[in-house]
């Protein structure tokens, strides 16, 4: 079922913008096999090769997710793939750099050869290590104080877990030299960084991922707690 979804929204995608659309790439619960049928949404990334005529992207994106409710298509970033790539760059998206190479994290269902030339570019440019930090430390302000604080039910656990591994992922990356998107295999890469029990507190939390479990007020302090442990950790990583 969702194969036939996902092939409507490609079409619907290149009907409305023809030969300017650059690439369709899906993430999230859909790559990851924990699509749920009326609970889940398929979340995207959509590139334009020219903004031709679209002053405010993010207004377009809104306006796709608002008219594709029916195909339950999430859009998380609309934009322009030059300049999409230039602000991974500027301001060190780790995740979003790393998501884009690797299979297990994203799904191309649409590509023409300006985005096969951009993913070229990636592998051969990594990531400015201090822009990455300083991302790391804006994101633990508005992940831990400003999402979470909105989120409710099963989006808390979401966003503790794809906030825990993003760090998972730059520590295995940095120390380890290979790009991994899956959480066990990076944690099971950096495990001897970390403490023992929060290596288990960790291994506890993808269970409840996977399972979508809802976090209780205790759980969501203690996740919290666990990242904040961590950021030292990164950061010592990012300035070797």
């Amino acid at each position: 079922m969702e194969d036939k979804r996902l092939e409507g929204i490609v079409e619907k995608l290149k009907a409305r913008y023809g030969e300017n659309l650059a690439a369709i790439v899906i993430f999230g619960s859909y790559v990851l096999g924990l699509y749920k049928e009326g609970k889940s949404d398929i979340d995207s990334i959509i590139l334009i090769k020219e903004r031709a005529g679209i002053e405010d992207l993010a207004a377009e994106g809104t306006r796709l997710f608002q008219e594709m409710t029916e195909e339950r298509l999430s859009v998380q970033e609309f934009n322009v793939l030059f300049e999409y790539e230039a602000d991974l760059y500027e301001r060190g998206r780790f995740t979003s750099w790393a998501t884009m190479q690797k299979q297990k994290g994203c799904e191309v269902a649409y590509k023409t050869r300006e985005f096969e030339e951009f993913l070229e570019r990636l592998k051969r440019k990594p990531l400015e290590k201090g822009k990455v930090l300083k991302t790391v430390r804006e994101k633990d302000d508005f992940d831990l104080k400003v999402y979470l604080g909105e989120a409710e039910g099963f989006r808390k656990t979401v966003c503790l877990f794809g906030h825990l591994r993003r760090k998972l992922q730059i520590l295995n990356y940095y120390t380890d030299n290979q790009l991994e998107f899956d959480y066990d295999d990076c944690l099971r890469s950096v495990f001897n960084l970390l403490d023992r029990e929060d290596v288990k507190k960790l291994e506890n939390l993808n269970g409840k991922y996977k399972s979508r479990q809802i976090l209780d007020k205790d759980g969501v302090e203690e996740y919290v707690a666990l990242s904040k442990r961590m950021t030292p950790i990164v950061e010592r990583v990012l300035k070797e």
